[in-house]
This record gives C-alpha cells, sequence and structure tokens, in this order.
C-alpha cells in the first residue's frame, strides 16, 4: 500500500513521550485550539485543561472540547486562539485547503502562533503555501506508536513562533 493511501486511512498516534511533550507546549498558551489531533486533545484534557478540538468525526463522547469543524468548508468561529495546532498528515486534505482553514480561525491574522505537524516528504510544499505564516522548522521530530504506518517519512512540528522546549 502506498503511503498517501495509509495516510488518508488514519492517522498515526503519536507515542506518549511525544504526546506529553507537545501538552507541554500547548499549556503555555490560554486558549489553544487543536485542529484534529484527538490523542494531544485527550491528553491535555486528562491534565485539567480545556481546549477547543476541532473535527469531522464526532468524539464528543471522549473529548469534552469537541467541536464538528469541516476543515473543506471552514465555518467562522467567534471564539479567539493564541495558538492553533494542526496537522499536515492526511494527504486527502490539501495544503490550500488547510491554510484557507488556518485563516478562518486565525481571524485572518498570520502572526498568531501556530504549529503544524507535517512529514518531510510535504514540507516544502507546507513551506511555500503557508509563507505568509512564516513557519520554520523547530526540531521537535514526532515519534508515533506505529511509525511503519508513515513509510519512513520523518515527521516534525513547523512553527512561527520559538517552541519553549
Amino acid at each position: 500500500m502506498k503511503r498517501q493511501e495509509r495516510l488518508e486511512q488514519k492517522a498515526p498516534t503519536m507515542a506518549r513521550q511525544t504526546l506529553e511533550r507537545a501538552a507541554d507546549v500547548v499549556e503555555c498558551f490560554d486558549r489553544p485550539c487543536l485542529l484534529g489531533n484527538t490523542a494531544l486533545a485527550m491528553t491535555l484534557e486528562a491534565r485539567g485543561r480545556e481546549i477547543v478540538a476541532l473535527g469531522t468525526k464526532d468524539r464528543a463522547d471522549r473529548i469534552q472540547g469537541f467541536r464538528l469543524w469541516d476543515v473543506r468548508r471552514p465555518s467562522y468561529i467567534e471564539q479567539t486562539f493564541d495558538l492553533v495546532l494542526c496537522d499536515a498528515m492526511d494527504a486527502s486534505v490539501s495544503l490550500a485547503e488547510l491554510r484557507q482553514s488556518i485563516r478562518v480561525l486565525t481571524h485572518f491574522q498570520p502572526k498568531l502562533p501556530l504549529m503544524v505537524a507535517c512529514p518531510w516528504s510535504r514540507k516544502d510544499s507546507l513551506l511555500r503555501v503557508f509563507a505568509d505564516f512564516g513557519l520554520e522548522a523547530t526540531g521537535f521530530r514526532l515519534n508515533f506508536e506505529k511509525p511503519e504506518t508513515l513509510d519512513g517519512d520523518e515527521v516534525e512540528f513547523f512553527a512561527n513562533f520559538d517552541l519553549p522546549l
């Protein structure tokens, strides 16, 4: 099976140590929004954090702060966030679609802190499509429970701010 087909089937779950480290970064913010990243949302809620988690699959039974939200048809959310964290792992979602969704979530403010988990195979495209956000490699590489689903592709967080690592 091709890597893209595997990514479209199910996003891999971050390893516990990676989840804890990512949660440490998110906890530096007061009003974080997670687009996808169910396991990270659950980790943050287990720590007692209130978060907004957006996605297309109903996970209301697992995540208290979950809201249905379609990345392909982003709807305006009046609430403001001080961090948006998402991933570019789903190859069925174009980077242009993801960028438009992020623009809506940030209220069209490209300097608002943004973290995007992205496979290295898509990083050049990510940096080009998100150029106005000023994303840069952070050195925060993600480990996964089943890394074989990535066919050897490394995944890293890209951000437009210095991560407190």
